[in-house]
């Protein structure tokens, strides 16, 4: 962004038309030169001069995309708006190359009951405690394990866990563990034998993605909307049963039929798309339909409502809602916290046969990776003498230690980092192809540094040094 604007290289048509705060931006910027940049990033102030010139060049078919995993040292809305601020700066939203705005969609709504008021509030903070993490959204993990650990603001009896792998996804798993050991109940939902169900007061057997109905997939944010809908190609298997039905069946039972008023998954889906003159059997037929987006400025009506759906109508590069929080309404920058003498900084990620913890199990995609590897830079391996393919142990600075893990020294990684595929390591002794093979990224996330604005767990505030094989230090 300094680069940008000191060299008046960004779009400043389309910034003067549909953004608010280019004057305080502009200030602020001044102090982040490429030359400030470069002992932070290892990317030389040429490069990153190089990088901004080759952006301006292109523009408006830019689009600097966060990725799907973004919360990383707690000041993840801040980098997360940078990002998104740059994004303006080179007029990439709504126009072609860009990014897309969403088309809005007819959808045919359900009515329900209103949902009861908790005069105590959501336990996870969302709304709240976190003031810009959205209710409506699947609530954040890691408030309600503090929320069950401490009862506050109110005693927690039980958990109903689906979907989610809750001993592989939730950083601090010792804290996870202890929550679960609080409560009166826990029921577990889920596809395969994995470690919650250990400690499970009942296992609901959902049916596999191949066996049963998914709500509609809507997707309003794609250049042409579609409609999506998943449906059993056989039926479940054994005694597990659909989602949508075990959702319905807990509700009756429980004296909240009202809240699923309808029949079963084509009576939902029909009444979902009726607006949109979809016929059922055609939907079901091709699997999607698309309709005629609007995901450009150009092509926007007066039903499509404001181009950007801020307080101001703009992008608003200078936040007025986070400076009335109290919070800072220009990103700032944050250094992070150093590896200490010995140790580097643990990180992780995907890979593209697997899908999170949820595959190694799975005999095709196993064979492909049946278990992980850690990478470290190849002069860190020499300096600590371990070898390509080497068996070690990796042990953080809470005294936490893996399972044995193949090392893979390389150049394509910093050499203050450690990275992993998450996933594997797996405790659940039914997952016959994947228990104990590789290491789990979790077993090694002890400290957690939480985004005061939305309440996101940054978990690459961890650092693991070097065992051998047998638990000795290299």
């Amino acid at each position: 962004m300094n680069v940008l604007i000191s060299e008046n290289l960004y779009d400043n048509e389309y910034i003067s038309q549909y953004a608010t705060g280019m004057k305080e931006l502009e200030e602020h910027v001044k102090q982040f030169p490429p030359e400030w940049a470069e002992p932070i990033t290892e990317i030389s102030a040429a490069q990153i001069r190089d990088t901004a010139h080759a952006m301006a060049e292109a523009k408006p078919a830019v689009a600097i995309h966060p990725g799907r995993h973004v919360t990383w040292y707690g000041d993840d809305t801040q980098r997360a708006r940078a990002m998104a601020i740059l994004t303006a700066l080179l007029g990439a939203y709504g126009r072609k190359g860009g990014m897309f705005l969403p088309t809005k969609v007819k959808q045919g709504r359900i009515p329900l009951p209103s949902f009861p008021e908790s005069e105590r509030g959501r336990a996870d903070g969302a709304g709240s405690k976190y003031p810009l993490a959205t209710e409506e959204s699947q609530g954040l993990t890691q408030g309600l394990v503090q929320a069950t650990l401490t009862a506050n603001p109110y005693p927690i009896k039980g958990w109903v866990v689906y979907g989610q792998s809750v001993l592989e996804s939730i950083p601090q798993r010792q804290n996870t563990l202890k929550a679960i050991e609080q409560l009166e109940f826990m029921a577990v939902v889920d596809v395969l034998p994995v470690e919650q169900v250990n400690y499970a007061d009942i296992v609901l057997p959902e049916a596999t993605y191949l066996e049963r109905y998914d709500p509609p997939h809507i997707v309003t944010t794609a250049k042409r909307p579609y409609v999506a809908v998943r449906q059993p190609a056989i039926e479940p298997l054994y005694e597990s049963k659909p989602g949508w039905w075990i959702a319905k069946q807990m509700a009756s039972r429980l004296g909240l039929s009202d809240y699923f008023p309808w029949k079963d998954p084509d009576d939902h889906l029909s009444r979902l798309i009726q607006p949109l003159g979809i016929n059922l059997a055609e939907l079901k037929s091709l699997g999607a339909v698309a309709f005629d987006g609007h995901p450009y400025i150009d092509d926007r009506t007066e039903a499509d409502g404001p181009v950007f759906p801020t307080q101001s109508g703009k992008i608003e590069l200078f936040s007025s809602v986070l400076k009335d929080l109290k919070f800072d309404p220009l990103p700032q920058f944050t250094a992070v916290e150093p590896p200490p003498q010995g140790y580097l900084r643990l990180i992780y990620g995907r890979a593209p046969m697997h899908s999170f913890s949820r595959s190694e199990n799975n005999s095709w995609l196993n064979d492909l990776m049946p278990e992980n590897q850690v990478w470290v830079h190849t002069q860190i391996a020499a300096k600590f003498g371990v070898q390509d393919g080497q068996r070690i142990i990796l042990e953080n600075q809470d005294g936490a230690k893996s399972l044995p893990i193949a090392v893979r020294a390389t150049e394509a990684i910093r050499s203050d980092c450690a990275y992993m595929v998450h996933g594997f390591g797996a405790q659940g002794q039914g997952l016959t192809k994947a228990y104990k093979k590789g290491a789990s990224d979790t077993q090694l996330i002890t400290r957690v540094a939480i985004d005061p604005i939305m309440g996101a767990t940054g978990m690459r505030v961890n650092f693991v040094r070097v065992l051998s094989a047998d638990g000795e230090r290299s």
